[in-house]
């Protein structure tokens, strides 16, 4: 999928990710991109003759294009699939699939992304508190503890959250933000993962430091990388990483 591929004059490429139809077509110098991620279009074999077409002009010699995957461009807020409670000095291991992004890559003398779309539409939330929050996406799936590979469509990316609890008392975790921006993406057997982020909570109220590695994780140590990091990785400063919630009785 990953792969370049070439751009025929007045002949429409199709391309389809998951719920995403993608249709290109060189024209008179042009690139026209048309795209639908609802999933009605997934059976077509021609581009819908009422869908909108975006056009860039190319440059000369740029007759090729490739795809690449990216994850989103703001942080994830996952729910986990059942309440996490770490007890202090435990470590949990949990999974989750985030909707990638594709970004659009056409090839000449050298290589230019013109464009990212997103293979699902996410809805944005608003993480922490109103003076220290922060504009986030909200994915309608959960953390689990394990991700069997029928769960892993192609567009989606695995993302592994490592959360050890090193404070003083137990961790009841409610929310967790997942901040993708600094995750690398690696492919193994079709399928895309990222690098693990280490969440180490030492007791400050929802902050915790996270760290992530650029490595493959070990389930597919042997993974090949396909994309760097949106952001360069923050080490050293603690982070909101979770939303905790209380238990309650008599």
């Amino acid at each position: 999928m990953w792969e370049p591929f070439a751009l025929p004059e007045d002949t429409p490429v199709l391309r389809r990710i998951g719920p995403m139809t993608l249709w290109l077509l060189r024209k008179a110098g042009e690139l026209w991109i048309q795209s639908d991620v609802t999933g009605t279009d997934t059976l077509s074999d021609r581009p819908d003759p009422d869908g909108i077409w975006k056009r860039w002009a190319l440059r000369n010699g740029d007759h090729s294009a490739r795809l690449r995957p990216f994850l989103p461009d703001k942080s994830i807020v996952v729910k986990p699939e059942y309440e996490i409670h770490l007890l202090k000095g435990s470590h949990v291991r949990t999974y989750t699939r985030v909707p990638i992004w594709i970004g659009i890559e056409v090839i000449g003398e050298t290589r230019v992304t013109i464009t990212e779309l997103p293979t699902q539409v996410l809805s944005n939330t608003w993480f922490g508190g109103f003076t220290d929050g922060e504009l986030c996406y909200w994915v309608a799936t959960s953390a689990r503890r394990s991700m069997p590979v029928e769960l892993i469509h192609p567009h989606h990316a695995v993302c592994i959250m490592d959360i050890r609890n090193q404070s003083d008392s137990d961790l009841n975790v409610d929310k967790i933000c997942l901040r993708v921006e600094r995750l690398s993406l690696f492919e193994h057997n079709g399928h895309l993962w990222a690098d693990d982020t280490e969440i180490v909570y030492e007791g400050d109220e929802g902050s915790a430091q996270i760290h992530n590695d650029g490595m493959p994780p070990m389930e597919v140590a042997d993974a090949v990388k396909v994309n760097e990091p949106r952001q360069p990785h923050k080490r050293g400063l603690a982070e909101r990483a979770f939303f905790l919630f209380r238990e309650t009785g008599d």
